[in-house]
């Protein structure tokens, strides 16, 4: 155990010491602060003070009442009554008002607004004085149904077989897995690229023959897939450090409130551990029998399209999460780890498939290790022959 640890030492250190690695952790999240910093600043630049006005034909906003409601990005946008069209017109060629709006006289039986403005084109101050308009209509209600009115009903859908709650609310174990696929993503991207490049370098210049005679093929492709999978992590962890910064910062996230189904991110755990090092097995593999970094990335192309896939069907898996193609998914292991997070987030899925679930993809992992395994010592007894993924199959090339 203690050369796998070296192995690890040398393969993460060997890439965190380099300037390079460092500039590029660094410079990802300070591109999304800057490109988010401009453009909330542009918003601010180029919105619109000015208020809009009001002709009220019909007398509903008589007693007006004006919403407490607010945010550090939702401004409310100050309404002015006008007696006069002429004069809102007027203001508004001027450009003293962004608009006005004329309610009519019969309101209460057509329900008709209208909206001037300068130019025609959607605008946020239409929802913002509907949402105005609907606070006053409900002025002379009781103060527990106005709010209930107000808020809307909280819909919690049930399983009669299962009796299993899906609280549409709870968007925090819905945007989990989604969050999970981005980040499984990127990892294999980038510490699939280590190991790639890695196990590429040795081959060529023979050290990876020289290596085996100090440790065992299966201690090597260990050490070496949790080092460089190791580097990615802690590029991921950088920028979680960054992203939790941003959070803690905006004031908008204080009020959020989370309900978290533990058992869909347990599972999303275990889905993303066992998904990790089975995309790590098949990496290596193409590692090794590859003669050049080029080769490789075309031996792993692949996986990337496998792992698109989800992507591509998850309106369908949303939408019918019991159907036989969202339940082909989420036991298919390149694209199970998405989909049936997904799947439990937006229906009630049987025990049997989350359990098979998890054996069909730690079955894959395991066969993604004794694929390298055979891919290394086949590698080592047929240097000079380039090898193929058939050729691991064959009982010759690894006894």
């Amino acid at each position: 155990m203690k050369k796998v640890f070296e192995i690890i030492r040398f393969e993460y250190l060997t890439q965190v010491k380099r300037k390079g690695f460092w500039i590029g952790v660094f410079s990802i999240p300070l591109l999304i602060v800057l490109s988010t910093g401009i453009s909330i600043l542009s918003l601010v630049l180029t919105s619109d003070q000015k208020p809009v006005a009001y002709i009220d034909r019909n007398g509903v906003l008589e007693e007006r009442l004006i919403p407490s409601e607010g945010g550090p990005f939702n401004d409310r946008i100050e309404f002015v009554a006008y007696e006069d069209v002429d004069q809102a017109r007027e203001d508004l060629l001027n450009e003293k008002i962004q608009g006005y709006f004329v309610i009519d006289e019969n309101y209460q039986k057509n329900r008709e607004v209208e909206y001037f403005t300068p130019d025609l084109s959607y605008d946020k101050v239409v929802s913002d004085f509907r949402r105005y308009m609907r606070f006053n209509l409900l002025r002379d209600i009781p103060e527990n149904t106005k709010t209930r009115i107000w808020d809307g009903s909280s819909v919690t859908i049930r399983s009669l077989q299962t009796m299993e709650d899906l609280n549409l609310d709870q968007w925090w174990n819905i945007a989990l897995p989604f969050a999970v696929a981005v980040i499984l993503f990127i990892l294999i991207q980038m510490g699939g690229s280590y190991i790639l490049q890695a196990m590429v370098t040795e081959k060529e210049t023979r050290m990876m023959e020289i290596l085996v005679t100090a440790v065992t093929p299966l201690e090597l492709l260990i050490g070496k897939a949790v080092g460089n999978l190791a580097v990615a992590i802690t590029m991921l962890l950088v920028w979680g450090l960054f992203g939790g910064v941003l959070l803690v910062l905006l004031p908008a996230f204080a009020l959020i409130q989370i309900d978290i189904n533990w058992g869909i991110q347990i599972l999303t755990l275990i889905l993303f551990l066992e998904t990790l090092f089975m995309y790590a097995g098949f990496m290596l593999t193409a590692g090794l029998l590859a003669t050049d970094a080029r080769e490789a990335g075309q031996l792993t192309w692949g996986f990337g399209l496998l792992m698109s896939l989800p992507f591509v069907f998850i309106t369908g898996v949303i939408f019918n999460p019991n159907n036989a193609l969202s339940v082909f998914l989420s036991l298919f292991p390149f694209t199970s780890f998405f989909v049936m997070p997904v799947r439990m987030s937006f229906g009630s899925v049987p025990t049997w498939q989350v359990l098979l679930s998890i054996l069909i993809l730690c079955g894959m992992m395991v066969f993604s290790g004794w694929l390298a395994s055979r891919a290394l010592k086949s590698g080592l007894l047929n240097f000079s022959r380039k090898l193929k993924y058939r050729d691991l199959f064959k009982k010759g090339n690894a006894s």
